[in-house]
């Protein structure tokens, strides 16, 4: 079995696939591909508008400076993708730049570089496995949104298992449409204001 993992992040599964199974695995981790075209990167981080709406006003009550990534998000009375260009939410940008409270991003960036930086403290991620990894190699602690896949599994490993994060509270599994049950903005707030207080 080949995964990319390490043996620090995850000794005990190492050590069953080893030896209760009786199963090789290697371990190619933590591996980042950093260096690689922004093409492949740029269907990534698709986000219902309800969500970014709601992360937006929870930003902004949790009274803490923050750095935010906007990729392209779906809309769903229209089912189609809004680029985050156009993205303006009652005037929260413009806000944020008044009170020097967030920094706000369109596009990829450089994750790893960002979340090795001194002045990170949290990260808020949908637990995609390379951000996972990329959030427990910089060390920093995250506040855990999974949408679908492997990220629900993958959440349960940075909260319950490596205790390095906290939920903010998602529940259903979906794939780039809006879902029944919405992560309202207290659940954000109170999620930050835990975590980095």
């Amino acid at each position: 079995m080949l995964s990319i993992a390490f043996i620090d992040l995850e000794p005990a599964y190492v050590d069953y696939i080893r030896n209760e199974l009786g199963k090789k695995a290697w371990l190619a981790g933590p591996v980042s591909f950093c260096n690689r075209s922004l093409e492949d990167k740029k269907e990534r981080g698709k986000q219902p508008t309800m969500d970014i709406k709601e992360i937006a006003y929870g930003l902004e009550a949790s009274d803490q400076s923050f750095i935010w990534v906007v990729g392209k998000f779906i809309n769903s009375s229209k089912q189609e993708e809004t680029c985050s260009e156009n993205w303006v939410l009652d005037g929260f940008e413009q806000r944020m730049k008044e009170m020097d409270k967030g920094l706000i991003f369109r596009g990829w960036v450089p994750q790893l570089l960002i979340l090795e930086h001194d002045a990170v403290r949290g990260f808020l991620t949908h637990c995609g496995w390379n951000s996972t990894l990329e959030g427990v190699c910089a060390g920093v602690p995250m506040i855990t949104w999974p949408l679908s896949a492997e990220q629900f599994t993958n959440e349960k490993l940075v909260t319950d298992v490596l205790r390095v994060g906290v939920q903010v509270g998602s529940r259903e599994w979906s794939w780039d449409e809006e879902r029944k049950e919405l992560v309202g903005r207290e659940k954000v707030e109170l999620a930050v204001k835990k975590f980095l207080c």
